[in-house]
């Protein structure tokens, strides 16, 4: 198969760039080492690691409730445009794993806690079937 690059995919692929399927926002810990987070926010790297589901430091942070709602309507708009498009094909995500737990967490109906700790390696590939 004729090989493409982001910028000019191979013939029959179409690349959809979908910025709700970005990586969780840590708001102000964003770009920051655990460890530079730990020595300077140690009550509250104590209390999200507690709450994981649900902890948010600062009004610029999402939790993985926020989370999973930005990234199912993201998944979901995909879906649609891809059926507005004559559907039928396979879709392919490339994302970070608290992105494809919470995708997988709402198509399966499974707690969004197990599945984000469910590890995905670098490079890893989850197969799923939604039809």
């Amino acid at each position: 198969r004729e090989q493409g690059t982001p910028e000019k995919p191979a013939a029959g692929i179409r690349v959809i760039r979908e910025p709700r399927l970005r990586e969780m926002s840590l708001g102000e810990w964003d770009g920051r080492y655990v460890s530079e987070i730990m020595e300077r926010y140690p009550e509250e790297y104590r209390k999200r690691g507690e709450n994981l589901l649900s902890y948010k430091f600062g009004n610029d942070s999402e939790n993985f409730y926020d989370l999973r709602y930005r990234v199912m309507k993201g998944f979901r708009s995909i879906l649609r445009r891809e059926r507005e498009a004559g559907g039928g094909k396979d879709v392919l995500i490339v994302a970070h794993q608290g992105v494809i737990g919470a995708i997988l967490s709402d198509v399966r109906h499974t707690e969004l806690g197990e599945e984000i700790k469910k590890p995905v390696p670098n490079g890893g590939v989850v197969l799923a079937d939604f039809t």
